[in-house]
């Protein structure tokens, strides 16, 4: 491989040239880790990155050690300043970084043992618009190296040494990074095989890209901006089409090209470079070296040329006869223009963005491929976007009948939103059967919310006035009813028989029962209804209330109302035959025992009567039994002394002084009405 060594000292003795007119004396800005950034302010305020060093010798290793030690985590700072302008109160002025000089970052690849930087990832500003000649040389362990999306210009082999640095996969026969073409794969090693490059869909072109390989062709980048010096010296181009964006081209771009026929430029005349600080600045002519016979072919309309025919820059001109680009358009699926660009040379491969498509209620869209399939132009042609439509979901929301949050479903777009059955939770008079929801689920076509509605399925029948009483058909119905409500009218189902006992919380205030030609006895020795509070009972209709033998039929506090069809009675009475005055059995039921002083008992009972009043008893009718347990009253023997009678109306109460039990924990009392 031919490199052009003596050149490239011209163009960077250039450069120096042009750094010292611009400020002799470079300023210095130590960053927070104590690295030294030397740096240039040009005319529009920018500042070029000259050199950098990293902080002084380690103290700690002694005064004649030769190593230093220092970190940099590969930023690159974004803007600079002069140390010596820092005034207490008054900050220096800031100058953005807009270019990297020659060599700039090397004084950072090796640390003061000269083993390689630790960095691996450099971060460059992205106000960097132009990057020198072996600017980042040296930094063997670094993988990852972003460019400014506004670069410019890159210079000569600026990632010397990279040996790391992963490049652009695409391109398989050229090192690009970030775009930018730096050259044919093994050129820095000293050969190169490539000898075409179709770099239309490039962002730019590294100076010296391609000096001194075997190219023969190429299609260069249709927004390229800058032709950098040497990027094609000394190669075996026949043709080159310059793009219309291409505004300048530098010193020895095109040089000893000697096999080059034809040059054609689609836009204006571009700004040729020389370089002023060589020896004959003619021999860094672009096209030194280009033979004389090599045609300059221009477009009719473009302006920089001259007469045409006639020559510029020494070779001969003409006007083109075919048409040097062509247009390349972009469509929608549906025939929308995307872009059209035409700048598309002869034999360039097209390329474009992936495009973006909106979603809309049913589809979600995916760029996944141009057709017709992308080849090399020959013509004017149109390519067209192939969408991949990925169906949409939607968060679907169901709702409890009071508003809380059931559920939520993902529903494709178009698909009918479906859940199971919603529940309720029944209530003390109702259960409830899921009726739907609200409103009607209809096809997906974005979020939405339904809420369950419930029928109200009423558990008895009945609306619990007293002209519409609830109708309990069971022993649950009756036990239930009693605990959820504190006026409670209630009948029974016809003829229906329940095993008490029903006991009735002290919180019902009245509780209306029509027997309706039932029974409620009382089970296992308990009455059949206990009231636990001062509840007024009330009794209607016609049926059987009744207990054990020896146990009140109804337990309570307060008095009990009756209708005549009621019959509420116990059973007892002795065995012996009742006297017609009384019920069947001759029942008593108990309403309350209190203790007295001395061992004195108060016993109130009710006589149940056939006809008369209690007030007509005979004193002796009324007898008295005590027991230690409830299963002795069933052979106790009337008590023959200390009872006394001590009223008769409406209620017999008695007084019976009996000694305590001996061995028993309680005693229990029954009164019977007969002979």
């Amino acid at each position: 491989m031919k490199h052009p060594v003596h050149l490239h000292s011209i163009l960077v003795a250039a450069a120096i040239a042009a750094v010292s007119a611009a400020q002799a004396d470079p300023y210095c800005y130590h960053d927070y880790s104590g690295i030294e950034w030397y740096f240039t302010v040009d005319a529009d305020g920018g500042a070029t990155i000259e050199s950098t060093y990293p902080p002084g010798y380690d103290p700690m290793s002694g005064p004649d050690s030769m190593y230093y030690y220092y970190y940099w985590d590969g930023t690159i700072p974004s803007t600079v300043c002069n140390d010596d302008d820092w005034v207490l109160g008054d900050p220096p002025t800031q100058y953005p970084v807009t270019a990297i000089g020659e060599s700039a970052l090397s004084g950072l690849a090796y640390s003061g043992s000269g083993d390689p930087s630790s960095v691996t990832s450099i971060t460059i500003p992205a106000t960097v618009k132009r990057i020198g000649d072996y600017a980042f040389s040296g930094f063997s362990n670094v993988t990852d190296i972003d460019l400014p999306e506004g670069l410019e210009y890159l210079g000569w082999d600026p990632f010397s040494g990279c040996n790391s640095l992963s490049y652009d996969w695409e391109y398989y026969d050229l090192r690009v990074l970030d775009g930018w073409v730096l050259g044919p794969w093994g050129w820095e090693f000293g050969y190169s095989y490539v000898e075409s490059a179709d770099m239309s869909a490039a962002k730019g072109i590294a100076a010296g890209a391609f000096s001194g390989t075997t190219l023969r062709s190429a299609i260069l980048p249709v927004n390229l901006k800058i032709i950098p010096h040497a990027a094609f010296h000394g190669t075996s181009l026949t043709d080159i089409v310059i793009p219309a964006s291409v505004t300048n081209i530098e010193a020895n771009a095109f040089s000893s090209c000697s096999s080059l026929t034809n040059i054609t430029f689609v836009g204006n005349a571009p700004a040729v470079q020389l370089d002023p600080n060589a020896e004959n600045p003619a021999l860094s002519n672009p096209f030194y070296g280009v033979s004389q016979q090599c045609i300059v072919t221009v477009q009719q309309g473009t302006t920089g040329w001259g007469t045409v025919p006639g020559t510029w820059n020494g070779l001969p001109t003409q006007y083109a006869t075919a048409p040097a680009t062509y247009t390349v358009t972009w469509l929608d699926s549906d025939g929308t223009l995307i872009d059209e660009n035409s700048s598309w040379v002869y034999g360039a491969t097209p390329s474009h963005t992936d495009p973006v498509k909106a979603s809309d209620a049913q589809y979600d869209y995916y760029f996944m491929y141009w057709t017709p399939e992308l080849e090399p132009v020959v013509s004017n042609v149109t390519y067209t976007a192939v969408w991949s439509a990925n169906l949409r979901y939607y968060t679907i929301t169901w709702l409890n009948e009071n508003g809380s949050r059931i559920n939520t479903t993902s529903v494709g777009f178009g698909s009918v939103p479906t859940h199971a059955d919603a529940t309720k939770a029944p209530t003390a008079f109702h259960t409830y059967t899921f009726a739907g929801w609200t409103p009607s689920p209809v096809a997906v076509s974005g979020p939405a919310t339904y809420r369950a509605t419930f029928t109200a399925v009423p558990k008895y029948a009945g609306s619990g006035t007293e002209a519409d009483p609830f109708i309990a058909t069971s022993k649950a119905d009756l036990a239930a009813l009693v605990t959820v409500t504190n006026t409670l009218y209630v009948q029974l189902a016809p003829g229906l028989s329940i095993d008490g006992p029903i006991t009735v919380p002290a919180s019902m205030t009245l509780l209306s029962l029509d027997m309706n030609g039932g029974a409620i006895a009382g089970a296992n020795g308990d009455p059949a209804i206990i009231l636990q509070g001062n509840t007024t009972f009330s009794v209607k209709g016609s049926g059987t209330i009744s207990a054990a033998y020896g146990v009140e039929a109804v337990r309570r506090p307060g008095s009990v109302a009756a209708t005549s069809g009621v019959t509420i009675t116990g059973l007892g009475g002795g065995g012996d035959a009742a006297p017609a005055t009384f019920a069947a059995d001759g029942e008593s039921i108990t309403s309350g025992i209190e203790q007295g002083a001395n061992g004195k008992w108060t016993l109130t009972a009710f006589a149940e009567l056939k006809s008369g009043s209690v007030a007509g008893l005979d004193d002796a009718q009324i007898k008295v039994y005590a027991a230690d347990t409830p299963a002795g009253l069933a052979t106790a023997q009337p008590m023959a002394s200390g009872v006394v009678v001590t009223d008769k109306a409406p209620a017999v109460k008695v007084d019976v002084n009996v000694a305590p039990p001996a061995n028993a924990d309680a005693q229990f009392f029954r009164i019977g009405f007969g002979n």
